[in-house]
């Protein structure tokens, strides 16, 4: 957010006239700790499936976060209507996600 809103005072610098960028001036919002992401390997991931087949619903999930990919979020918020079986298909549409509560 602190970045689209200094390039709106950056443009209205370069050409409307305005004198300085107050985003600029009052500094970042906090930081954001960037990580590195790690992925699975092939061999990685089918070791670890072959671990969960015990367990169908985890195995399921996990077959499609790893080989479609999804957020688990997508994941999250999956309906049997998704599903389009005799396509072969699944629509991921929408994201699941959990607000705090205001209080």
């Amino acid at each position: 957010m602190h970045n689209q809103l200094s390039a709106i005072f950056n443009h209205a610098i370069r050409y409307y006239g305005l004198m300085v960028n107050p985003a600029q001036r009052a500094g970042n919002m906090g930081t954001e700790e960037r990580r590195e992401m790690l992925f699975w390997t092939k061999d990685e991931y089918m070791r670890f499936s072959e671990a969960m087949m015990d367990k169908p619903i985890s195995y399921y999930a996990f077959e499609m976060l790893y080989w479609c990919g999804i957020r688990e979020g997508e994941l999250l918020a999956l309906t049997p209507a998704d599903f389009d079986f005799d396509a072969g298909t699944v629509s991921i549409t929408k994201s699941y996600q959990r607000l705090k509560s205001p209080l």
